[in-house]
């Protein structure tokens, strides 16, 4: 590889370039010199009588002058003072002394001065060309050498190892660059030979094969193995060219190095690359607050042309109120903090985009603080998106006021229109008379891109295959989709939104890749929104329905309780009345008993029939209950010889109090009425007086309570038909006791179920009790 810089040295030898010539003498000495010196084309010639003319042109522009010309007697000076004034200004610009006689004092005085050359006027005006030679050598001599200079300066100042050698191989010349890579000083080489920098078969191979090219072709370039001064070795590329004098020039690069160094360039250009092409802002701030560095995106973001963010402060980039702030976190991250900080940048436009920057410190390889680094990120779409949630929040509130499923879903579409941007959307609801999605409500833009929307059967269209699936679809090129109602649409993109069991809200464009992913995962939150409000409307029209229902059914009810109350209750008191003066009478008592039995049987008929119309599946205001206290008084209500009460719980539930007394005033009754043995011979049961005994037990569960005893329990197969009215296994039961008791359960919202206790008897567990502390 050859060094340009070393080879067309020599093309800045200018010798042959104009000659800017300045004559300063008495007028006729200059007409004599400038006669000789204008028929010269490449000399321009000035003449100057006051020699201070010319020391000002000198000190204005070094360069502005090649030769001076310069007389003896001078006004107020002599030649030799200008020569020395001269060389005050410029040690090496020719000076060349005319004088009008010779003088061995004067030539002495002027060579002492610094004089170039030295001439009689004399010699002169016989021989005017020898002033043109003599000039012409002087200026010559002065560009050589400068040009001499320059290329001396390039060689030392290379970074790639150049030598000059003699004939023999020995170093006449080393620059620092050559005398650094084998490890030597320059000092160390010069005299040497160069088989001194090889290992000896290197040296051979240089001997019989390099050389010879070299000395045959001029030139010879490639890879050698240079040796440095510690032994170790590295492969060099290796350039060497013969002069005109049998000399050597070398010039040497290492590889290794070398590509090292290009590795790096490229890895610092890949850097500068990577990080322009960033979307955030990559910055440096100094320990003095200014802008170190920073990637191309901040002008981008910014506005400022990188000349002006250059001449800017840190703080100029936010707004007034902001700048404090700034300067407190960069102060922060100098003292040891690594910070976050939401703020907006000042465009150079007026603009703000609000970003969000981040700052730590950075230190050198040394661990020397050196300033902050940091990380600007745009959060604009942030922000928006920050925004359309809380509207839709607001939205959603809205929603659940609609008082119809039609206005939902006029809501709806409006909202996905204002907050999410889908100008042109639907809303389609199932409807089960048709089996078919039917639109009802539609935006303003919706109704231009399709003005007469159709019902969309669940089988046979896009919405339909969502309605479904129950999974949100956006389509790119919804016509190239096989389920697409029109193959000739001028709508591009869709988006199809689930609305649970209630329908599909659709937004359409005209544009290709109009919804990106942000736009379906808001959008499925605001239908979310959708699908709850509807289901409210559709929870509250049932519930109106049942409210009527059960209005019907309680006017119903309730005259049929007053014709039992007054048309059957009335009978009975009479017949009972009768039987009563019967047996005071002395009336046959056996058949008397059996008659006053009967009627008092048919007597809580009635009172259980008028509960379980009256009073049916409803509640009055709840409040807290402590379990135990109210089963122990419901326990006083109930016949119970032989039978014991156990309460051991501490449980309090929150429940309407007459209704749960009722429940369990009629577990305790069925405990102890259905409990006892059905045969005389069965002991189990026996105290020991010969009463039968029976233990109930009333306690706490995780989610309520339960009622359990030790009697004969209930068999499996009757369990599910003990609930039903008028359902009795005992010939004086009225069939209505556990028929209120599912009442009361469902009132409240409970469960109840049947199993068999740990004694052997009927459990009854009641769950989905509220519990309080």
């Amino acid at each position: 590889m050859r060094d340009d810089s070393v080879v067309e040295a020599g093309a800045w030898v200018g010798l042959d370039e104009p000659i800017s010539l300045s004559i300063v003498d008495d007028t006729a000495v200059a007409s004599e010199v400038e006669t000789a010196l204008r028929s010269e084309a490449d000399l321009h010639v000035s003449v100057e009588t006051d020699p201070n003319d010319v020391l000002d042109a000198l000190e204005t522009d070094s360069t502005a002058v090649d030769c001076v010309v310069t007389g003896y007697d001078l006004p107020g000076t002599t030649g030799v003072e200008l020569v020395s004034h001269v060389r005050a200004i410029d040690a090496e610009l020719p000076v060349i002394l005319v004088t009008d006689a010779g003088s061995e004092a004067i030539a002495s005085e002027a060579i002492s001065a610094g004089v170039t050359d030295y001439l009689s006027k004399q010699e002169t005006a016989r021989q005017p060309r020898t002033v043109v030679k003599r000039i012409r050598d002087a200026v010559d001599r002065r560009r050589a050498h400068r040009d001499r200079e320059r290329h001396l300066t390039a060689i030392e100042t290379a970074t790639e190892g150049i030598s000059h050698l003699d004939e023999d191989g020995r170093f006449l010349y080393v620059n620092e660059a050559y005398a650094t890579l084998y490890g030597y000083d320059r000092a160390d080489l010069l005299g040497e030979s160069w088989e001194r920098l090889y290992r000896p078969a290197d040296v051979e191979e240089v001997r019989e094969e390099i050389l010879p090219e070299v000395y045959e072709t001029g030139s010879w370039s490639g890879y050698t193995t240079g040796r440095r001064a510690d032994g170790s070795t590295f492969v060099e590329d290796h350039n060497l060219a013969l002069t005109a004098d049998g000399t050597l020039v070398c010039t040497v690069h290492d590889v290794d190095a070398r590509d090292a160094r290009a590795a790096e360039i490229e890895e610092r250009l890949f850097v500068d690359r990577a990080t322009d092409l960033l979307s955030d802002v990559l910055y440096v701030v100094d320990e003095e607050g200014r802008l170190a560095w920073y990637n191309e995106r901040l002008p981008a973001v910014s506005g400022y042309e990188p000349s002006a963010i250059d001449e800017m402060s840190v703080q100029e980039f936010f707004p007034h109120t902001e700048r404090g702030r700034i300067e407190a976190a960069l102060d922060a991250v100098l003292a040891g903090d690594s910070v976050v900080v939401e703020t907006a940048i000042e465009t150079a436009a007026d603009e703000r985009v609000p970003f969000e920057f981040t700052g730590d410190q950075l230190r050198d390889g040394d661990g020397t603080l050196v300033g902050v680094i940091g990380v600007g990120r745009d959060i604009s779409a942030r922000r928006a998106r920050e925004r359309k949630l809380r509207a839709l929040n607001e939205t959603g509130q809205e929603l659940m006021g609609g008082e119809t499923q039609a206005a939902v879903a006029e809501i709806g579409v409006e909202a996905a229109r204002d907050v999410l941007g889908l100008g042109a959307n639907a809303i389609h609801l199932y409807d089960e008379e048709t089996g078919g999605l039917v639109p009802v409500a539609q935006t303003e833009s919706g109704g231009e891109l399709l003005p007469d929307p159709p019902t969309l059967e669940p089988g046979s269209s896009i919405a339909g295959r969502v309605f479904e699936s129950g999974d949100s679809y956006a389509s790119d090129d919804v016509r190239a989709d096989p389920d697409v109602l029109n193959p000739a649409t001028s709508i591009e993109s869709e988006v199809f939104l689930p609305l649970g069991e209630y329908g599909v809200l659709i937004a359409a464009s005209e544009t290709p890749h109009a919804f990106d992913d942000e736009d379906v995962v808001l959008g499925e939150i605001l239908a979310g929104s959708i699908e709850a409000a509807l289901e409210a409307v559709e929870r509250t029209e049932q519930l109106a329905a049942r409210q009527r229902q059960l209005t019907a059914q309680n006017d119903r009810l309730e005259e049929f309780a007053s014709v039992v109350s007054h048309d059957l209750r009335n009978p009975l008191q009479v017949a009972s009345g009768q039987v009563e003066l019967a047996r005071e009478t002395g009336a046959d008592s056996d058949a008397l008993g059996e008659a006053i039995a009967a009627l008092d049987r048919m007597d809580a008929l009635i009172d259980d029939l008028l509960t379980l119309s009256r009073q049916g599946e409803t509640i009055g205001s709840l409040e807290p209950v402590v379990l135990d206290h109210l089963a122990r008084q419901c326990w006083g209500t109930v016949d119970t010889p032989a039978a014991t009460i156990r309460c051991d719980s501490d449980l309090v539930v929150r429940a309407d109090r007459s209704r749960l007394r009722q429940l369990l005033e009629n577990l305790l009754h069925n405990a102890v009425e259905h409990g006892r043995p059905i045969e005389p011979s069965d002991t189990r049961w026996m105290t020991s007086e010969g009463d039968a005994s029976l233990t109930v037990t009333v306690g706490a569960t995780e989610d309520g309570f339960f009622v359990a005893d030790d009697g004969r329990g209930i068999p499996p197969d009757d369990r599910d038909r003990i609930f039903e009215t008028g359902y009795t296994t005992s010939s004086d039961g009225t069939g209505f006791g556990m028929g209120i008791v599912r009442q009361v359960v469902d009132a409240h919202g409970w469960s109840i179920e049947v199993t068999e206790s740990a004694g052997g008897g009927a459990r009854f567990d009641v769950t989905g009790v509220e519990i309080l502390e």
